[in-house]
């Protein structure tokens, strides 16, 4: 199988994951997969250790998108789903599961910033939606006005995330520094 072929399958196991075991009272368990799958995959494929800052951003992206939804009253967790909040902790590990697929499996979007707005457009509310129908979360009446609040947050959201992963993926970070160059200014040379 190819890499971009087994990001992909980890990705939607974390997003099943995530939202079935939610739904089942146990909303730490999506958590730890999605750590899990996305920390082993970057090693294993050799991944810039630098792009956990993409990951780590859109964990907090995450939270602050949906808690701001939570607290406009566009969706809300069942009693079970619930850990931590407004947003719960296993919702915002859901971004992190996307932004592991960011320079795999999705990395043909890098750049596409319209098109990424139109994918989070879409692709937000039929994932909101599908968690709605597993049991994971709830959206509030009337249906098309929490899916339309939740469409805008992913057609901001994802090309925000796409321009995050390349920004970060362009930053110039010195593998090593030695004592020896620590601290001191660069040599020039000058001709008169």
């Amino acid at each position: 199988m190819s890499e971009k072929l087994i990001n992909f399958v980890f990705f939607q196991a974390g997003w099943f994951i995530c939202v079935i075991s939610a739904a089942a009272g146990r909303p730490w368990l999506g958590p730890v997969f999605v750590a899990v799958w996305v920390i082993a995959f970057a090693r294993l494929q050799g991944k810039d250790p630098k792009m956990a800052w993409v990951r780590m951003s859109a964990l907090g992206l995450g939270y602050l998108f949906d808690s701001a939804l939570v607290v406009l009253g566009v969706f809300t967790f069942p009693i079970q789903a619930q850990l931590g909040g407004p947003a719960p902790i296993w919702m915002a590990f859901m971004w992190v599961n996307l932004a592991g697929t960011l320079d795999s499996c999705l990395e043909w979007l890098s750049g596409r910033y319209l098109l990424g707005g139109l994918l989070g457009l879409i692709g937000g509310p039929l994932a909101y939606w599908g968690g709605e129908n597993l049991g994971g979360i709830q959206l509030s009446d009337p249906l098309w006005r929490s899916l339309t609040a939740v469409g805008i947050e992913w057609a901001i959201a994802f090309p925000i995330l796409l321009w995050l992963n390349e920004k970060v993926r362009s930053m110039k970070i010195p593998s090593t520094i030695t004592p020896q160059s620590a601290g001191k200014p660069e040599e020039r040379s000058f001709k008169e």
